[in-house]
């Protein structure tokens, strides 16, 4: 059914934004920013940046798609992270080995 395989695309689309984010711009939150605005990408609401970012400075991006709601979080300091609504740990965990280059 479309309910059981949401959370499967959910953890789907978190890996590949992780990948395509965090990956692609790791230590780089000036290239990562700039990524976020070139994909149209808003920024989240100040108190939402906030709660993100456990009151770090730097900016939080909504990338929520057909699959939910998901954000690209980037503080100050280079660190990187995407979340999204509860998803299903196994499907993330064996898309992000797939994509591993270790």
């Amino acid at each position: 059914t479309a309910m059981a395989d949401a959370p499967s695309g959910r953890a789907a689309a978190l890996a590949g934004l992780f990948g395509q984010a965090c990956l692609n711009y790791a230590g780089d939150p000036t290239g990562l920013r700039g990524w976020a605005r070139q994909k149209g990408l808003p920024p989240v609401p100040d108190q939402a940046r906030r709660a993100f970012l456990h009151g770090a400075p730097g900016e939080v991006f909504d990338a929520s798609d057909n699959e939910g709601k998901f954000v690209v979080a980037s503080s100050d300091d280079g660190i990187c992270s995407a979340a999204t609504a509860i998803t299903s740990v196994a499907p993330a965990a064996a898309r992000w080995r797939r994509r591993a280059w270790w």
